[in-house]
């Protein structure tokens, strides 16, 4: 059937990135149509997975504000998570803060404006900024915990010599604080209880 036929060029698409696949319009031929629907489902999921990830948003965006370039990629990602780090959300911080009644040195807004003036140029420029974090400005108590998660003393040698891992570590640093600031992820510290 033409349908059938039109959804199994749809899944090796989505699978090899080339349309018209005869080998994906064979493998689904004699398939139901609830196993071609099935298998359209696990593509479509193993895609979203594989390429909408906070990583992968982040890792857009610093593209996109680098290379002063309009990224369809990020554009994507940010309409998926509903993120734009074009965009100021101190109000909504501030609120936040206030509501979670936190004192001054958790503020989430620290975290936001660190993460937006200094990380991404980090990610970007593949350095880290505060390797030796100490409290104070603009080094606040939220800000010194995920710096020191990691960045931990332990791990400065490997920091300072192996870039990828050094890449990895600001990532997944600046997915931390996407998590806490965008998505309401109770922060690290307070989960600990300091």
């Amino acid at each position: 059937p033409p349908v059938i036929h039109a959804l199994a060029q749809l899944i090796g698409y989505i699978k090899t990135g080339v349309f018209g696949d005869a080998h994906a319009v064979q493998e689904y031929h004699l398939k139901t149509d609830d196993e071609v629907v099935r298998a359209l489902t696990a593509s479509l999921r193993e895609r979203i997975n594989t390429y909408y990830t906070l990583p992968m948003l982040v890792e857009s965006y610093t593209l996109s504000k680098f290379h002063y370039k309009k990224d369809r990629h990020y554009n994507d990602l940010s309409a998926y998570f509903g993120i734009d780090f074009n965009a100021s959300i101190e109000k909504k911080l501030n609120s936040r803060s206030r509501k979670e009644k936190m004192d001054f040195q958790h503020h989430y807004v620290h975290l936001f404006n660190y993460m937006c003036n200094v990380l991404f140029n980090d990610l970007h420029y593949d350095r880290i900024s505060d390797p030796h974090p100490k409290l104070g400005e603009p080094i606040t108590e939220n800000i010194h915990f995920y710096l020191t998660k990691h960045f931990p003393p332990a791990h400065h040698g490997r920091l300072a010599a192996d870039k990828v891992f050094r890449h990895q570590s600001i990532l997944d640093l600046l997915v931390d604080l996407v998590e806490v600031l965008y998505f309401d992820k109770q922060p690290g510290y307070l989960a600990q209880g300091t």
